[in-house]
């Protein structure tokens, strides 16, 4: 619904519906309006029904064209070969959250196919991509046509990805690997939080050491990560926030300053501690 310079567009409110009359309702409240300055675009459609692509690259092409600042778009079916390209040129866009799903039929997921060649976004600060195929050449031109782009999440994204690098990323979530050849190497100096699932922590390394505020790993920790490895122990001194999930106990000492890695063992649920 409308809301000032904000739209917001839910399925679920209207899935007693319909597809075809969802549709002319909203192609009359987008396509039959005058230009505006619009903040938010929010699109969300995840009903079991299979979604009509055109309609959704109508849809988000309006609000590109529009000047969005907010991009959110959920879907829970989609293919994602055809994901609109005007949304990765979009000079206006300073938060962009695609949570894409599934797509309706085995056929059209394809590797590689997902971003577009052309990825240009000089106004993003936040980037959150979900269930969007992302390896390391394909983040690489993200962050050179995103100057400031400081805010990175990446949920089951991460394909053949081994490198996130960044002078200005102060945070990033790295949460599933769809499949990968070697660790994690992560060079972001000015990175303050770090979220990994998925990656065991000798996995990851650090090309540039910056200054955790606060981290979250829910990994494998082995004696050997730990023991005598300044780098790994490095990171996490100024760290306010530690929180782990895996498996194995150990106390390490840092200068004089003693942090405890409790990590339940053969735990079932997702619960964490944190230590401070």
């Amino acid at each position: 619904m409308k809301s000032g310079e904000s739209i917001r567009l839910n399925y679920r409110e209207y899935e007693n519906w319909k597809y075809e009359k969802f549709v002319r309702f909203v192609n009359n409240l987008l396509l039959l309006r005058s230009r505006v300055d619009l903040h938010i675009f929010q699109l969300h459609f995840d009903s079991h029904h299979v979604v009509n692509c055109d309609d959704v690259r109508t849809w988000i092409g309006y609000a590109v064209k529009n000047d969005v600042k907010v991009l959110d778009v959920n879907m829970h079916q989609y293919d994602k070969t055809v994901l609109p390209r005007c949304i990765f040129t979009c000079r206006s866009l300073e938060e962009l959250n695609l949570k894409m799903g599934k797509a309706p039929y085995k056929d059209c997921e394809h590797e590689g196919l997902v971003l577009p060649d052309i990825i240009r976004l000089p106004s993003l600060k936040k980037l959150s991509l979900c269930d969007v195929e992302v390896d390391t050449l394909s983040l690489e031109q993200i962050i050179a046509r995103s100057p400031g782009l400081e805010d990175l999440h990446l949920i089951n994204c991460a394909q053949h990805l081994d490198l996130v690098a960044s002078k200005v990323l102060k945070r990033l979530t790295v949460d599933g690997f769809l499949g990968r050849d070697k660790g994690l190497t992560i060079a972001a100096p000015c990175l303050i939080h770090f979220k990994c699932i998925g990656l065991p922590l000798e996995e990851i390394s650090w090309r540039e050491r910056p200054s955790l505020e606060s981290a979250h790993i829910f990994a494998s920790l082995s004696r050997s990560t730990c023991d005598g490895q300044s780098n790994f122990t490095g990171i996490f001194l100024n760290a306010k926030t530690l929180a782990l999930f895996g498996s194995g106990i150990k106390v390490l000492s840092i200068k004089d300053k003693y942090i405890c890695f409790i990590i339940a063992i053969n735990i079932l649920n997702d619960s964490l501690m944190d230590f401070f």
